[in-house]
């Protein structure tokens, strides 16, 4: 969960995306960045990270308008993702079906 500040969030993003990339394939990158789609996109260029095409809008969880949950992958394939509704939170949470590559 990143921080609602503008002014702390694009840093943060940043860092997180940063360490990500150093950790070895397969990974993935999942949570609420409070970011819309085109930030975090911008942060994850050259990342070797992919930023899922995740279509469900997350915020707010009764009447969704926004996606501010995000994931990105490297050495996965997202298989589906959903954004199921639920009375426990301001978000609706996502739920992704990833898998391995198939090798030729």
């Amino acid at each position: 969960h990143l921080s609602v500040r503008k002014d702390e969030v694009d840093r943060q993003l940043a860092a997180v995306v940063a360490q990500t990339r150093r950790l070895p394939e397969p990974k993935v990158l999942l949570g609420d960045f409070n970011r819309r789609p085109d930030h975090v996109t911008s942060a994850a260029e050259g990342t070797g990270l992919i930023v899922a095409d995740l279509g469900p809008l997350t915020y707010p969880s009764d009447q969704p308008r926004i996606r501010i949950d995000h994931l990105l992958v490297a050495g996965l394939d997202v298989l589906e993702v959903s954004a199921p509704e639920v009375a426990m939170s301001d978000h609706r949470p996502l739920v992704v079906d990833l898998a391995l590559p198939r090798r030729a």
